[in-house]
């Protein structure tokens, strides 16, 4: 009788449920090649999480430089950077197993590489000491090899894309040197995106001309986007090109339901971008803007999508009661609503919310700028009109609307977050937690802000009181 033997199949199943014990991978893959190939993937699907120590860092960055080819050793070398050559070649293409581009984790992963290769630190030190990386942080920042070789890392693992089908891909402008990069390249890896899902790209006015031909590029590969984010420094209002190739990218979408806009230039009207994003009305469920202005014109656009449950506003502008006016639960039903840092006139907050609360079942409000009266009068409206509240987070900077809350909250909420601008008194905290209203079904609260031993010690007295018996606490 044979003895059985597990499928290849089988056999990655089972290390992918270990995926989140990296210590058992590392050791499983000395077994042998079979082994070896199937937790190789897995490892470097999300390399960069988990890290043990900075030397971690270092030994990761040297495996994705043995990855290097011909061209990207060359074009270092002309730069006057040369990577030490390893003696035997590299098994595996570990970039080729990426889930995405790793912008900022490889940033930081890179600042300790340098640490270790070119500012003497011990390689037999597992951990660097906090002053050391803070002293030389701007020195590696300012020190050209390091955009050289950070750019080359990204060259390579956007050419080993055509390996794979990456569903999650975040560009950014500064990291695409023209002297690696052509339309080729692009149009190689562009035709294996066929399978992206979430997209982040960057644009400003010095690559303005590289990424428009990317976007182009994926207009003509990319159908399956649910998640499109863009950010910007460039005023869409007074361009041509960039809103047609953004609504060309959006139109091609099957089912696109979170579109995000960050804006780093003021007064550019949102107007622009609802008519870029008519195309998906019947399939949008988020919206995050930052940095717009709204008009009339757009408020209309807005309540056109028919499907839309979460709006997220950051820093915009053009709210005024003409506005409230031609919105409402009738045209929207929303049940998510972010308002943060927004500079329309005060009390234009609360009047939004009264236009729009009833169908709200959660809630951030981070605006503390207005005067403590208006202030009140949003969270009074808060409280009189969104009767369906289940998670509420408040930012808040005045005791008096500390206070209040206490007295307010809704009896339906079981999430309830409390953010604190410079901290709370011990006397106004005893207070909130006294007059509170323990509503039955409260299971999550948490406290975000600067307190005090005393704050401490108040907060912790009254847990025994708060009936959380299926959720949990939690100080920031």
């Amino acid at each position: 009788m044979s003895t059985p033997v597990l499928t290849e199949d089988c056999i990655f199943e089972i290390f992918d449920h270990l995926r989140n014990d990296r210590s058992t991978l590392h050791k499983s893959l000395f077994v042998n090649r079979l082994f070896c190939r199937n937790i190789v993937p897995i490892l470097y699907k999300k390399p960069f999480r988990n890290v043990k120590d900075h030397l971690h860092y270092y030994l990761l960055i040297n495996t994705y430089l043995t990855c290097l080819n011909e061209g990207e050793r060359s074009f270092l070398i002309q730069n006057n950077i040369k990577i030490e050559e390893e003696s035997t070649t590299t098994l595996f293409e570990y970039g080729m197993y990426l889930e995405g581009l790793p912008y900022s984790n490889l940033n930081i992963n890179l600042e300790f590489w340098f640490l270790y290769q070119f500012y003497d630190m011990n390689k037999n030190q597992k951990y660097i000491q906090y002053q050391d990386y803070n002293k030389f942080y701007c020195d590696i920042h300012d020190d050209t090899r390091y955009k050289l070789i950070r750019n080359t890392l990204f060259h390579s693992f956007f050419r080993q894309f055509k390996f794979i089908n990456p569903k999650y891909l975040k560009v950014r402008n500064n990291i695409f040197d023209t002297n690696l990069y052509d339309s080729q390249f692009f149009k190689e890896i562009t035709s294996n995106l066929k399978n992206l899902s979430s997209l982040h790209i960057y644009i400003d006015d010095q690559m303005k001309d590289f990424v428009s031909d990317f976007l182009i590029l994926l207009s003509e590969n990319c159908f399956n986007l649910i998640d499109f984010k863009v950010s910007t420094t460039i005023n869409i209002e007074h361009e041509s090109t960039l809103p047609c190739l953004l609504s060309r990218l959006i139109k091609q979408q099957k089912n696109l339901v979170s579109f995000y806009l960050r804006i780093n230039n003021q007064n550019n009207e949102v107007y622009n971008i609802f008519e870029l994003l008519q195309s998906q009305k019947n399939t949008l469920t988020t919206l995050q803007l930052d940095g717009c202005h709204f008009d009339e014109r757009s408020i209309d656009l807005l309540t056109r999508f028919e499907r839309l449950e979460s709006l997220n506003l950051t820093c915009c502008d053009g709210i005024d009661l003409n506005i409230c006016k031609r919105i409402s639960n009738d045209k929207i039903k929303l049940k998510k609503l972010k308002l943060r840092n927004n500079y329309w006139e005060p009390n234009m907050t609360a009047t939004f919310i009264s236009s729009i609360g009833s169908s709200l079942t959660s809630l951030v409000h981070q605006e503390v700028s207005f005067p403590l009266n208006v202030n009140e009068e949003v969270y009074k409206s808060i409280i009189t009109t969104c009767k369906n509240l289940d998670k509420f987070e408040a930012w808040i900077d005045s005791e008096v609307v500390l206070s209040y809350l206490a007295n307010n909250l809704p009896n339906d909420l079981r999430a309830f977050t409390l953010k604190f601008y410079g901290g709370a008194t011990p006397v106004y905290l005893e207070y909130f937690f006294i007059n509170f209203n323990y509503v039955t079904l409260l299971q999550e609260m948490n406290f975000d802000f600067v307190m005090s031993d005393k704050c401490l010690e108040i907060i912790l007295k009254y847990v025994g009181r708060m009936k959380l018996d299926q959720g949990f606490w939690s100080l920031d």
